[in-house]
């Protein structure tokens, strides 16, 4: 540890001795590390995270297909209950939409977006409300009573204040009157998205008739919902996958009016992400190069130094230092460059993730839960680490050669 220590020590005094070379070194890692850290920062919150759910894992999306069609389509209310009846695959299965909604009677009119959902979405999830209770099922269905709703932690607090007697006061929202049963915990969020749902309510708002048409929930032509399920233990979504494209085939028989649909399960985890997997890998994949490019420049930097300080090696071969000794010395001085250049990095890191989540498209999910956090540190100490060898070892390796020449003392170092 005592020889480390000087070997450091010694390290930044010859640093300190070319403070243009080592200023050129820094900023030439800091950018190329910045930019890793960065791009890594948005891998980590959209694709790396599990999603903030009981067991994530076994969370799938079900999504119906058409042939000849690549965008996604909806489910029907009638074909999602023939789905729910008939499975032996899931724990559970629930729909969901989203929809803008005006808030009005609590002061100035506020627009929110609101998510309709069948009343086993939270139980799917396996999350429950901070605060009240969940949707039970008799409340997928309108009745005489207010509809309900299910507030998000954020409105709760920014709209009413935290208040806690909340529970129970109603609300009027696109005219309507909806009783308020819970608030769900800081942070919840479905669906996973760039613009947050505001609050929950129950498939009953499209259970009753508008404008004298039939409720949405009647009709099975009517494909406008989402699908999320929960894999039974130890069931694969090969199997499930199979046992749902064979309940859809008969429901295709069942009713031949309706364009025969197929169907894929996706983990949800996927699906958030949709296509935007590939583009972020190739955006890492070309930062990486950046750094691979800054690593080789700074490796000709070191060797060009390693020549103009061949008296300097030469001479500390001669008074007993072997040749590994004086590698560790070298590799020491990339260590330090690698450590400066991660930290100021990191400085450009912190202004790029701001700069990524303000140009982001608008449909990248949690692109705001990225930042500094503690996997982007670990990640830019490690890549700090493995970059500080791959400049520097070829460098150190090549200066620190078996016949060093002192000059003109005419001193020889042989190791």
């Amino acid at each position: 540890m005592h020889n480390f220590l000087d070997e450091i020590r010694y390290a930044a005094r010859q640093l300190r001795k070319n403070p243009g070379f080592t200023a050129v070194a820094v900023l030439t890692l800091a950018l190329g590390l910045g930019a890793n850290s960065a791009i890594f920062s948005v891998i980590d919150a959209v694709l790396l995270r599990p999603l903030p759910y009981h067991a994530p894992d076994r969370l799938v999306a079900v999504k119906p297909t058409e042939p000849g069609r690549r965008d996604d389509i909806g489910v029907s209310y009638p074909t999602f209950l023939d789905w729910r009846e008939r499975n032996h695959v899931f724990d559970g299965l629930s729909v969901f939409r989203q929809d803008d909604f005006t808030l009005t009677g609590r002061g100035e009119a506020t627009h929110l977006t609101g998510g309709v959902v069948s009343a086993n979405l939270f139980s799917v999830l396996g999350v429950a409300p901070a605060l009240g209770r969940n949707f039970i099922p008799q409340e997928d269905i309108p009745s005489s009573a207010s509809l309900r709703v299910i507030l998000s932690h954020g409105l709760w607090q920014s709209r009413f204040g935290s208040d806690p007697k909340i529970l129970g006061q109603n609300l009027t929202l696109d005219g309507q009157t909806f009783a308020v049963v819970g608030v769900m915990p800081a942070n919840f969020q479905f669906p996973v998205q760039r613009t947050p749902v505001e609050f929950w309510t129950t498939i009953a708002l499209d259970a009753q008739p508008m404008n004298g048409s039939p409720p949405m929930t009647s009709q099975r032509g009517a494909a406008y919902l989402d699908a999320i399920a929960r894999l039974r233990p130890k069931v694969r979504i090969e199997t499930a996958q199979t046992e749902m494209a064979g309940i859809q085939d008969g429901l295709n028989r069942q009713y031949p009016e309706n364009r025969a649909k197929g169907i894929n399960l996706v983990p949800e985890a996927t699906a958030v992400v949709g296509d935007m997997r590939p583009g972020l890998f190739i955006l890492l994949g070309a930062v990486g190069l950046v750094l691979l490019i800054a690593c080789a420049n700074l490796s000709n930097l070191l060797l060009t130094r390693g020549a103009v300080r061949s008296k300097e090696i030469s001479v500390r071969s001669a008074l007993g230092a072997t040749r590994w000794m004086i590698i560790r010395q070298l590799l020491a001085e990339s260590v330090l460059l690698a450590a400066a250049g991660a930290m100021a990095g990191l400085a450009l890191a912190a202004w790029g993730i701001r700069l990524l989540t303000a140009l982001a498209p608008p449909d990248l999910p949690r692109i705001t839960e990225t930042g500094l956090n503690l996997e982007v540190l670990a990640f830019t100490a490690v890549l700090a680490i493995l970059t500080s060898i791959l400049f520097g070892l070829v460098p150190a390796l090549q200066s620190a050669k078996p016949e060093l020449i002192l000059g003109s003392a005419g001193v020889y170092a042989r190791h």
